[in-house]
């Protein structure tokens, strides 16, 4: 196997209904570099990983699987990932997620590559509510700016999906390790990017994002989300020194809010819940 540029991180759980269009929309990227899926199968109960292990076998030039005989929760599933990983760039396309624009890792790259001053990039996506059925919709808001500012990760921070970002594997390294303690790790990476340099919003839509009742948010419920979240903003708040405290102070309040009241916290917000109905008349947001 070739030394690859970038690796793609594919944390895989019961997911058996996506991972096959996952994992083909991965190794349906054209690139002018060599890239490297690295799947971390965490004990499926379902045939995730019988799924998982004949893709391994088709295309183990490009294709590793790391698992166990006991599951290892979410948390520990991708760090045994990360340690797998040789490249220089990291993504993550999580199991029941799907990359379907054909040179979105080329895109990525290059953008990354012309700018070195941003630690990592992401891109728009397309949202499904598996179980609403409803339409899809755009994930970022219609005028986010090109280099989001920490003020705009906070003001809404699941507007970067995880299955967007192409991110310096230097930066991820860097990390903070109590990114770990929490559940919401992929919340630190942006919350940390922002901080540390600066990130890039490409506008293409190359990606959908599923949401569905066996997902990792939906099993966890808004509460503990909200709770999970707290605490990472309580660690970023400490590990930076209290420098954005007022921007980081705002954001608790309105998720302790959420944990307490669920959707209905909005209301506590008319800012939000206006910027929210925008969005929703318009096709973005969740």
């Amino acid at each position: 196997m070739a030394q690859p540029l970038v690796s793609v991180k594919v944390p895989a759980y019961n997911q058996e209904r996506f991972i096959e269009a996952c994992l083909s929309g991965i190794l349906a990227q054209k690139t002018t570099f060599p890239f490297e899926v690295v799947i971390g199968e965490d004990c499926s109960t379902d045939r995730t990983r019988d799924l998982v292990q004949t893709y391994a076998q088709a295309h183990s030039d490009v294709v590793r699987v790391v698992t166990s005989d006991a599951n290892v929760g979410p948390a520990r599933n991708i760090a045994r990932i990360r340690a797998a990983c040789r490249g220089t760039y990291e993504a993550t396309c999580e199991g029941d997620d799907v990359w379907f624009h054909p040179h979105k890792l080329q895109r990525q790259v290059d953008f990354l590559e012309s700018r070195s001053d941003c630690v990592f990039c992401f891109h728009d996506v397309l949202f499904y509510r598996d179980d609403k059925g409803a339409r899809p919709k755009y994930y970022c808001p219609r005028d986010l700016p090109d280099t989001p500012t920490l003020a705009d990760v906070l003001r809404r921070p699941a507007f970067i999906a995880t299955s967007s970002i192409l991110a310096r594997r230097s930066f991820m390294e860097a990390l903070p390790p109590w990114r770990a303690e929490v559940l919401c790790g992929d919340l630190v990476v942006r919350l940390w990017g922002a901080h540390v340099g600066k990130i890039g919003y490409l506008r293409d839509i190359m990606s959908i994002r599923c949401r569905h009742a066996g997902g990792l948010s939906m099993r966890a419920g808004h509460r503990r989300m909200a709770a999970e979240a707290l605490q990472a903003y309580a660690l970023f708040d400490e590990a930076t020194q209290r420098r954005h405290h007022r921007l980081v102070r705002a954001r608790m309040v309105f998720e302790r809010q959420h944990a307490r009241f669920g959707p209905m916290a909005y209301l506590l917000h008319p800012g939000q819940a206006l910027q929210r109905f925008r969005e929703y008349r318009t096709g973005a947001g969740l």
